[in-house]
């Protein structure tokens, strides 16, 4: 790696409660070598060498260099200030761009006037996963350090592994064990890296068996009141189409006196619902269901400009919940109740997919997308079948096994202590990385000519 550091240097980084490769890595670095290939997977070595190493060379001399972008300016040169978090497992990489912009001109007394300023900041994480090193570009470093000490001109910072944890959004690290049991409380969700970059969310199966599908519940309801409204303007003769969440009767209100006949057609609509609801409330022209099945259920009916050239205007018809009021309907908690009784009936099923180059085999698991087909549909409108849709989600019980395989970092297995909700996730990394990776990738990609 050349000639030997001096001893203080070296004896800062020797006593540093550093990983022996990330801590080898911190050597080269802060000499500007060119580190191992071996240290690290193959996309991070390309990534190390296009992305970081040109910074760090300037980093480390400390010199504006300059650019060809003036902006505003005559000329314009940069630099960045470098400062190196530590902490047992990892280093992140924090680059700020610092910028001088000058402009000549005879007001000035030597001719020339400057301005400094900083704008992009760069955050790369350093880790070890398979005795490999990985890179990836986060958004922020720590707020919180321990020490500081500088070795020539870049700040070294130590941390702890939670600070990571924070910045990746996880905050319980099983990535290096082959074998795992999941055994946490859920409440709040709690976030757990398993191998990789991949992540397992691990909540409470309460919003399963309370809350799941509600809404879907919810919006099947107005599609009921709606073909109620809808059966009433057929016997009336009256044709309107379907939105959806309302109906639309176009061409119906002159615009000479539209707000007669909008106020016509909430006194039929109010007329007919009263006979089929035990109570209801007029305000303008909204109505409310105030008992019932079909409890604080609000059908505002509201005027829509019937375009240019039409002398007449639209009419529609809206139907959603009170906003004043949150206790649902009886009807609502019947059907929301048959929806979680149809997820309860369902089996336990084994399947597998990829993320990534990760592949996931699943066994004894209940996938939190489905389809259910209310029993009360409506009579004029077309059928209502609710999808609910929540990828990669899944119910897990102590009697379920997931496996991850990964060309690198192997086969790993996965047991639950208790029946949770799990979601796969990944680690929270910049929105650039993978495509700056990408590039990388591609930009060193050797095929063999046919």
């Amino acid at each position: 790696m050349g000639p030997n550091p001096q001893t203080s240097f070296s004896n800062s980084i020797n006593n540093l409660d550093l990983h022996p490769k990330l801590k080898a890595l911190l050597q080269y670095s802060l000499y500007n070598r060119k580190p191992p290939k071996n240290f690290f997977d193959n996309a991070s070595y390309y990534y190390y060498n296009a992305y970081i190493r040109p910074k760090l060379s300037i980093a480390l001399k400390n010199k504006y260099i300059k650019i060809n972008k003036r902006y505003s300016f005559d000329y314009l040169s940069k630099t960045y200030n470098l400062t190196i978090y530590i902490s047992t497992n990892y280093m992140i990489y924090e680059f700020i761009t610092l910028f001088k912009g000058c402009t000549e001109s005879y007001i000035y007394e030597n001719g020339i006037r400057c301005e400094y300023y900083d704008k992009e900041h760069y955050h790369y994480l350093f880790g070890i996963d398979n005795d490999r090193i990985f890179i990836n570009r986060v958004n922020w470093a720590p707020h919180l350090y321990f020490n500081e000490f500088e070795i020539n001109n870049v700040k070294i910072r130590t941390i702890n592994n939670n600070s990571i944890y924070d910045i990746l959004h996880y905050s319980i690290d099983l990535g290096d064990k082959e074998e795992i049991v999941i055994d946490v409380n859920p409440t709040p969700a709690v976030n757990v890296r398993v191998q990789g970059d991949i992540v397992l969310t691990v909540e409470s199966p309460y919003w399963v068996y309370n809350i799941m599908g509600l809404e879907h519940i919810i919006n099947h309801t107005h599609l009921l009141v709606l073909d109620l409204i809808n059966r009433i303007l057929l016997e009336y003769g009256i044709s309107a189409n379907v939105r959806r969440n309302g109906l639309l009767i176009e061409s119906i209100a002159p615009r000479k006196n539209d707000k007669t006949y909008l106020d016509k057609l909430t006194k039929l609509l109010a007329k007919e619902i009263q006979e089929l609801f035990s109570s209801i409330e007029v305000i303008e022209n909204t109505i409310y269901v105030v008992d019932g099945d079909y409890k604080d259920i609000a059908i505002d009916l509201r005027l829509e400009g019937g375009g240019l050239n039409n002398p007449y205007n639209h009419i529609a018809i809206i139907v959603r919940n009170r906003l004043d009021r949150e206790e649902n309907s009886n009807l609502i908690k019947s059907l929301h109740k048959e929806l979680l009784n149809a997820f309860e009936n369902m089996g336990y099923i084994s399947l597998d997919f990829n993320i990534g180059n990760h592949y996931i085999k699943l066994h004894n698991v209940k996938p939190l997308s489905f389809t259910f087909r209310p029993s009360i549909q409506p009579l004029t409108l077309n059928e209502n079948i609710i999808t609910i849709t929540n990828p990669l989600m899944f119910l897990v019980t102590p009697d379920t096994t997931i496996e991850l395989h990964h060309p690198d970092h192997g086969i790993k297995t996965i047991k639950f202590k208790d029946v949770y909700v799990i979601r796969f996730t990944h680690v929270n990394t910049h929105r650039d990385y993978i495509r700056e990776r990408n590039r990388v990738i591609l930009r060193n990609l050797e095929l063999q000519t046919p």
